[in-house]
This record gives C-alpha cells, structure tokens and sequence, in this order.
C-alpha cells in the first residue's frame, strides 16, 4: 500500500539545509529502495553524484546497480555533475534490457 513520499534529511551538510528534491524510483530500483518516493533535505551546492551516493548509503542494495543507474532530473537525463535545486524531481532509473 503506497502511503505518500517518505522523507528522508541527507547529512550532505544538516546544518545549513538549503531544499528538498522528490526522488522517484522505478523498476529494480523501486523493489531495492522498498519505497515509490522519497523526499531529501540537501545542502547547497550538492550534486546529482552526491545524491547517488547518499541513496547508496542508505540504500545499499543500489550499490551493485549505482554505476548503471541513469538519473533524470525534470525528466531530462543528465549526469552526476549536475547541481541539484530545491523543489528539483529525480528520477532514479535502473537499466533497461529487452527485445
């Protein structure tokens, strides 16, 4: 039963938390995390690279799919350079395989 987004503060930096980004999982992902949405509390500055290493942590199931998980931020791929704002959607997709 799906009972609305979870949230979840980062310790990216606690003390000077700047927004909340909505994290969506799908797929593989989604049965790993247990969970449809996240929120997260992130501090300034902190990067899609960085988030994907926080859900890692506290999702280690992730840690053998991280590498391969392709990230969408307002439904557009990007890359881990990318610096993440309040309100931001994030979408967290596992690889794809098929005929």
């Amino acid at each position: 039963m799906y009972i609305g987004p979870v949230t979840w503060v980062s310790h990216f930096n606690p003390e000077s938390p700047v927004g909340t980004v909505r994290v969506l999982f799908f797929a593989g992902a989604r049965e790993i995390a247990g969970e449809r949405e996240i929120e997260v509390s992130l501090a300034e500055g902190a990067t899609v690279g960085e988030l994907r290493s926080e859900l890692v942590e506290r999702y280690p199931g992730l840690g053998g799919i991280a590498a391969s998980l392709s990230v969408a931020v307002n439904q557009e791929y990007c890359g881990d350079e990318v610096i993440l704002e309040s309100s931001d959607e994030v979408a967290v997709i596992p690889p794809v395989s098929g005929g």
